[in-house]
């Protein structure tokens, strides 16, 4: 087995490498199955080939790890070893080679941060990876998602959200499904929010290819001040993936997003879409969900560094 810098015959190879992880991986803030990742949302495009490795034989791909140069430290987007009785060769052949080049430039940490719009494609059930970054020396800084599940049967919107929901309707606030006329309120809500990101477009194609009435709204005289959402990528197969939720910063801390949720779960049920919800989230939300009824399904490795 030879480690060699990536040549442009390889990408190819590459996405088929990555989408033959038997795991789900977390991209654009939902776990998909590694197998239905988009070209596009594989991360091999605009990189130096100097500084990413394949592991090959006899011209089979067994590997490759990606990885750029960011300030002082050298940075590991991308990480992949074909399963089976070779993938720990593989894999810290790779990883050497990722330390040397850093050695080599006088870096002196390694970061491991999946490049978006992929956040992680390590599983902390997947023991082959995990032990094998741990050993190697990737346990600092660690950030790790989550993804949440819950049961709706019986499901009720509880007596103290509704009482924030009374009292936000006090206030002249309403909380309802999206229609088609809410559709430019919406997109105007996304020109002055802080943050928006990709979750604009993720919106869209949930009106457009699923429902709009998947869309959740808070409005104040008309003008959307908050919105939640819930969709899944195989829409008529998958769970519904509640998420993401966008609050107006002067609407924060009055309770919109727990009835935001709450109005979402009562329409996955009244429209019987599924017996069960998920969510994805950071560890800032691992105190929060597990109060509403949520439980931990899986947990993913999303940021780690090693020091050399």
């Amino acid at each position: 087995m030879d480690i060699t810098t990536l040549h442009p015959g390889i990408a190819a190879e590459t996405t088929r490498l990555i989408r033959s992880n038997p795991r789900s991986i977390f991209c654009r803030g939902i776990f998909i199955p590694a197998c239905e990742l988009g070209d596009d949302e594989i991360p091999w495009t605009n990189v130096d080939p100097e500084c990413c490795f394949a592991a090959i034989d006899r011209d089979e791909l067994l590997g490759v790890a990606g990885t750029i140069f960011n300030e002082d430290a050298l940075e590991l987007f991308l990480l992949e070893a074909k399963r089976g009785p070779r993938f720990v060769e593989i894999a810290e052949r790779l990883l050497h080679s990722v330390r040397d080049l850093a050695v080599q430039r006088g870096v002196t940490t390694l970061k491991l941060t999946p490049r978006q719009p992929i956040s992680s494609a390590f599983d902390m059930m997947d023991d082959d990876w995990i032990d094998l970054l741990f050993a190697m020396g990737y346990y600092n800084e660690i950030i790790i998602g989550a993804e949440m599940r819950l049961d709706l049967e019986g499901y009720r919107i509880p007596e103290n959200i509704a009482q924030r929901e009374e009292a936000l309707a006090g206030q002249g606030v309403t909380v309802r499904p999206c229609a088609v006329d809410d559709i430019a309120a919406l997109e105007e809500f996304y020109e002055r929010a802080p943050y928006v990101g990709t979750w604009p477009q993720l919106v869209r194609d949930v009106i457009e290819q699923v429902d709009v009435t998947y869309v959740m709204l808070a409005l104040k005289d008309d003008v959307v001040i908050a919105y939640s959402t819930f969709f899944a990528r195989t829409i008529e197969t998958a769970l519904p993936e509640y998420g993401p939720v966008l609050i107006d910063p002067d609407w924060r801390r009055r309770g919109l997003s727990s009835v935001l949720m709450a109005r979402s779960l009562m329409q996955i049920v009244e429209l019987d879409r599924a017996a069960q919800v998920q969510l994805s989230c950071y560890p800032s939300k691992f105190p929060v969900y597990p109060r509403q009824g949520f439980r931990f399904t899986r947990k993913y490795l999303l940021h780690a560094t090693a020091e050399l």
